[in-house]
Parts: C-alpha cells; sequence; structure tokens
C-alpha cells in the first residue's frame, strides 16, 4: 500500500469517528459560548455562590477566561483579559463568588462586605 492511500485512509477514519483536531476545538468553542444563568440580587447585595459578568471601567469590556489555556507552573492558574465582543451571560465570562471559609469575621451569612 502506497503512502498516499495510508493517508487517505487514515483521514477517513479521523473524520468519521471524529478524531480530527478542528473537532476537539470545534467542542472547546462550543462549551466556552454556551449560555449560563447568572445572578440576580432582588435587594441589591453581593453573596457568596452569586453568578457574576464582570466589566473593566478602563476598557470597557467584559472579563473573560479560557478555561482550555492554564497558565504554566502555576496550580489552577488561567489567563484573563477583557473583551469589548458581548455575547450575553456564557460560560467563559460568568464567574461564581466562592467563600474559601465556612466562618470569618462575619459569621458564616453569605454577603460579601467591602472595607
Amino acid at each position: 500500500m502506497e503512502l498516499s492511500s495510508i493517508k487517505q485512509n487514515d483521514y477517513k477514519l479521523k473524520s468519521t469517528t471524529g478524531g480530527m483536531p478542528f473537532n476537539g476545538t470545534y467542542s472547546k468553542v462550543q462549551h466556552s459560548y454556551q449560555q449560563v444563568p447568572w445572578s440576580c440580587s432582588k435587594d441589591g447585595l453581593l453573596r457568596h455562590g452569586d453568578l457574576l459578568m464582570l466589566r473593566s471601567k478602563k476598557t470597557g469590556g467584559e472579563l473573560v477566561c479560557d478555561l482550555g489555556v492554564r497558565q504554566n507552573n502555576i496550580d489552577e492558574s488561567y489567563r484573563l483579559h477583557t473583551s469589548k465582543v458581548h455575547k450575553g451571560p456564557v460560560s467563559r465570562n460568568v464567574f461564581q463568588i466562592m467563600k474559601v471559609e465556612a466562618a470569618d469575621i462575619f459569621g458564616s451569612d453569605s454577603v460579601i462586605r467591602f472595607g
């Protein structure tokens, strides 16, 4: 069997089984732009567990993150940037506020305080 026919057979096999590199990239893009819910505070307070979209005052863009690209040599760290292209609340630009400790100096309520 000559090399070109081996490559053609390999291509056909990968394209029918979803093994092409494009399929992985397309899957990541679909996940990044999947619409997700976000929080709406009825009393105006910010709480742990809220799902937020953040906007940079300087650039006017939304904070976005690509979870498919990890920072090297840093545990669980990802690169962030801002984007002026507004896709609404999607998985790459909605962040959940997490409480590190169950109780702190304010007790165990979920309200976030500044200052």
